[in-house]
């Protein structure tokens, strides 16, 4: 998962085991996710995936947390 994660060319729903994964684009089945952290940059896929998450935790009403990732290789 971990290289998933680092490599994905999209954005990446990362559920833990005992979750459940949303059952359609436009409903989470049961008890999807109290909480959902998403990584921003500033980039175009990142606020790809920051629209999802926000739009996942409204249908669901999990609450959202973000973290601003700093690439400090760039520095």
């Amino acid at each position: 998962a971990e290289q998933v994660l680092r490599r994905a060319e999209v954005p990446v729903l990362l559920v833990r085991s005992g979750d459940a994964a949303p059952a359609s684009a436009d409903a989470p089945a049961g008890p999807f996710a109290r909480r959902i952290l998403v990584a921003v940059d500033g980039s175009e896929p990142s606020n790809d995936g920051l629209d999802e998450a926000i739009r996942l935790a409204m249908l669901s009403g999990a609450s959202l947390r973000l973290v601003h990732v700093i690439d400090t290789s760039l520095h």
